[in-house]
């Protein structure tokens, strides 16, 4: 998993303490061994609540957990700042 935490020591990196980071890190990067960690450590309520508050879901992977949560954009944070991007990059 180290190869998904190139920034940080991962030796410093506590899965109840940095739980929002590790879980947004592993959604947005993550592969199907990674993500059945992810499951396995942290409940889906848990990982729920992230895909809900993170802004820093990657617009292909918030739309992914957006359909496998059943949720609508309006209940996903990250989805207010793609909303407020629009227009930044066209013409």
């Amino acid at each position: 998993m180290e190869i998904f935490f190139w920034d940080i020591d991962i030796d410093q990196l506590d899965v109840d303490k940095n739980s929002a980071y590790i879980i947004t890190r592993l959604l947005n990067l993550g592969n199907q061994h990674t993500l059945r960690w992810l499951f396995d450590t942290y409940s889906q309520d848990e990982i729920l609540y992230v895909v809900k508050h993170s802004r820093n879901l990657l617009l292909k992977n918030a739309m992914f957990w957006k359909y496998y949560f059943n949720l609508q954009e309006s209940e996903m944070k990250c989805f207010e700042i793609f909303d407020s991007m629009k227009g930044i990059y066209s013409s």
